[in-house]
């Protein structure tokens, strides 16, 4: 099956607030604590730089092999080109897959915006298991195995109440939102 046969797995956009959810801080630190890693291997800082200058961060995470994320790959292009002028801040996580093809992906989708690469660089369902970002999403009832395309969102730099997307956003609801955050 092609990716362009491969059905949409829509997720809708839901609030979590943090703090009364009962999640290991260790866990919501992520938001900030994530150790991501730009493009010359150096830990990146990018969400905690992001966060004091965004009105609305969006963080995504996807796989290159996950048809799912090539789907969303679209949308966030999309998002990040009407919005971007009014605030939206994206950072798109590249994991469970090498660099390169990380890479290749970024440049077949001509997306524009920061990109990190997450905790692994291979799809090993062993260290994925023992990642701070499983962890995360299995904590917020995240089912999938390999959660991509993920989606979190934070609004005016408020990192206990974020938006979840545990799968391909669905444009019109983030459109709704947008227009009304920014």
């Amino acid at each position: 099956m092609s990716i362009s046969d491969r059905p949409h797995e829509y997720a809708l956009l839901r609030w979590v607030d943090l703090e009364s959810t009962k999640i290991d801080e260790r866990l919501i630190g992520i938001l900030t604590d994530f150790e991501l890693v730009d493009l010359h291997n150096k830990k990146s800082d990018i969400i905690k730089t992001y966060l004091k200058n965004s009105k609305v961060l969006l963080c995504s995470f996807f796989a290159e092999w996950c048809p799912n994320c090539h789907y969303d790959a679209i949308t966030i292009k999309k998002l990040f080109s009407n919005y971007e002028a009014m605030g939206l801040k994206i950072v798109l996580t590249m994991d469970y897959s090498s660099k390169e093809k990380s890479l290749l992906f970024v440049k077949k989708y001509e997306l524009k915006m920061p990109i990190a690469f997450g905790e692994l660089g291979e799809k090993n369902e062993e260290k994925r298991n023992r990642t701070q970002f499983y962890h995360f999403r299995k904590a917020l009832g995240d089912t999938r195995g390999w959660g991509a395309p993920f989606h979190i969102i934070i609004k005016n730099g408020d990192q206990n109440n974020v938006g979840i997307i545990m799968g391909e956003i669905d444009e019109k609801q983030i459109m709704c939102f947008l227009k009304e955050a920014l």
